[in-house]
């Protein structure tokens, strides 16, 4: 009996070890948003699109433009804030210091080094321009495509998996998805099986991203780019479990945009756990006295 309580209070404990948020990398201070346009002047500006919804935090480090109707559910943090009359703001609106964004970028820089390391053990890939299925190699899947990521109408990169399984695509040139085409145009990358939240696309070169179209759910994952690298959003697009980490997205002309949330995970912190345990123990001990 005794033992039985002092196993289950240490299985509690080790409880605490399991990682709260699944990401494949660290995303330190840059993890904080949804949306994130961090790099240096005169990058760092994120303009968003009449009556977009953000589901989560917003920064830029240069200048956020809020079109009318912008809601933000979430904090705002700018550089300069240039917001049309009617933004709605749940959370704090407040301009960092240079020291505040210098660390954030710095976060961002290391956790795209941090993926283009795990390089060194992925399977390499040229430009994926067709419907490709990747399937996961192992509980961390690391793919290098050397080239761009570039799908039109009809056409899918699908990661397969389980629940469990992380991804990391590291993506050398450019990201496109339906660059010419705005409206029913379905190319998207697809989670079979996998969660959003462990999916990392690393986009380390210098390039540009395009995701135009009205598909819902056109990406999920979290994707990072912390070099010369920028982000445009096309016309009401809607991002469902989607964070968009980046030194520059000059061009947001989003709907709506869900961030990513992990299922809540109610862990007491470890002194109460041990607390909890010695307290079962006791109670144990106790009772087999009274016996």
């Amino acid at each position: 009996m005794i033992k039985q309580l002092f196993k289950s209070a240490v299985m509690a404990c080790a409880l605490t070890s399991s990682a709260v948020f699944a990401v494949p990398v660290d995303l330190g201070l840059a993890g904080d948003y949804t949306l994130l346009s961090a790099g240096q002047i005169p990058q760092g500006s994120l303009n968003l699109g009449s009556s977009s919804h953000i589901y989560g935090n917003v920064g830029a480090r240069w200048v956020v433009g809020a079109a009318p109707g912008t809601i933000i559910e979430g904090d705002l943090h700018g550089g300069y804030i240039n917001a049309a009359p009617g933004l709605v703001v749940t959370g704090e609106t407040r301009t960092l210091s240079d020291a505040e964004w210098d660390a954030i970028f710095a976060d961002l820089s290391a956790a795209s080094a941090q993926a283009l390391g795990m390089g060194m053990f992925g399977t390499n890939l040229g430009a994926i321009s067709e419907s490709t299925i990747l399937n996961a190699t192992g509980s961390l899947s690391v793919f290098n495509v050397n080239g761009s990521i570039n799908l039109n109408n009809g056409k899918s990169l699908t990661l397969k998996g389980n629940a469990s399984d992380q991804f990391v695509i590291n993506v050398s040139n450019d990201f496109f998805l339906c660059k010419d085409a705005f409206i029913g145009c379905d190319a998207g990358i697809i989670l079979d099986g996998v969660s959003a939240d462990n999916v990392l696309f690393n986009m380390y070169g210098a390039g540009l991203a395009q995701v135009n179209g009205d598909f819902v759910g056109a990406m999920r994952g979290n994707f990072i780019s912390a070099g010369n690298f920028s982000w445009i959003l096309g016309d009401g697009m809607v991002f469902d479990q989607v964070r968009i980490l980046a030194g520059n997205i000059p061009t947001a002309n989003v709907q709506d945009v869900f961030g990513i949330t992990p299922p809540p995970v109610n862990v007491p912190e470890p002194s109460l756990l041990l607390m909890f345990g010695f307290s079962l123990l006791g109670l144990g001990l106790a009772r087999r006295r009274q016996r």
